[in-house]
């Protein structure tokens, strides 16, 4: 019973250093630029999955919560084209707005709950 708690408890975390780790390897061989924002995501979910804060997990989900509902809306304004590889892509980046914004609710939901029972 502990252990699927602690993994649910970390999945969210993981799940966004993997992202972040994906679009740090992909700006890096794709453009050969750096990719600062996403260094600081993985370090910050790094240090969230080793020592998790609740303030900061809850902070950190509602956030992401948001700029992922964003994400998925600017995905669905490009929708208007009729054309079938575009749509695949497009299907594709809504899958993963709506991945990360369920990753960040249960980072919020968690977080809060820690919170409410101190």
């Amino acid at each position: 019973m502990k252990k699927s708690t602690l993994l649910t408890e970390k999945l969210p975390y993981f799940f966004f250093f993997t992202f972040a780790l994906y679009w740090f390897i992909d700006n890096s061989l794709g453009m050969q630029n750096i990719n600062y924002p996403a260094i600081l995501l993985m370090a910050f979910m790094g240090f969230q999955f080793v020592k998790s804060k609740c303030i900061l997990g809850f902070t950190t989900g509602i956030i992401l919560a948001v700029l992922s509902v964003v994400f998925f809306l600017a995905v669905l304004s490009d929708f208007h084209q009729p054309i079938a590889p575009p749509q695949k892509f497009i299907i594709i980046g809504a899958l993963v707005g709506l991945s990360c914004f369920a990753m960040a609710l249960q980072m919020a939901i968690i977080n809060y709950r820690k919170l409410y029972i101190r």
